[in-house]
């Protein structure tokens, strides 16, 4: 029925995913050189993954969950911080 049909509906999962993962692979990257850029470019990959499915939520919590378990880098619980911060005002911004 048209009711169902619309909920088997996958053509935003794959540009969220890829946003989402992008984000963490920079996040990543930026905790590895210290870079509070790429922490702030992973932000902007997160919101830009929030807007295009609201499933991407769990993204800033993933970063923030990476920056407090990363022991090898000081601060990275910081940059966490920075990267759920512009994701959210990202995502505020364009609402």
């Amino acid at each position: 029925s048209p009711g169902v049909l619309p909920l088997f509906n996958f053509m935003l999962d794959v540009p969220a995913l890829a946003l989402s993962l992008a984000a963490v692979a920079v996040f990543a990257r930026g905790c590895d050189r210290r870079s509070w850029r790429l922490a702030a470019l992973a932000g902007l990959l997160a919101g830009l993954a929030m807007q295009t499915k609201y499933t991407a939520f769990t993204t800033p919590a993933v970063l923030g969950w990476y920056g407090v378990l990363n022991r090898r880098v000081k601060l990275a619980a910081v940059a966490a911080a920075v990267a759920a911060a512009v994701a959210v005002g990202v995502f505020a911004g364009w609402e």
